[in-house]
């Protein structure tokens, strides 16, 4: 099994256990987001209703917005090349 793992992905000998707890991280964060996502929409439709639904949509897709707004600035002002001159600069 190791040997047809190696040859189809090009992994070496002490890559295959890493890339297996990797693949199992991603498969539990995607299992529990398949999982919790209905959950939380039921519960948003059974206590606002299906006449709040537009708008809980629009004010998520606000905050994406917002957020990667912000992001997309932060990674520009502390980008890693700054901040590794910055270290290599005060040691």
């Amino acid at each position: 099994m190791k040997k047809i793992i190696s040859k189809t992905f090009g992994l070496r000998d002490d890559e295959i256990s890493i890339s297996f707890f990797m693949f199992l991280y991603i498969f539990i964060i995607i299992t529990t987001l398949l999982i919790v996502k209905p959950t939380v929409n039921a519960l948003f439709v059974s206590k606002l209703g299906a006449d709040s639904l537009p708008l809980g949509y629009l004010l998520v897709a606000s905050v994406a917005v917002l957020t990667s707004y912000f992001y997309n600035r932060a990674i520009r002002y502390f980008s890693l090349g700054k901040s590794n001159r910055n270290l290599i600069n005060n040691i």
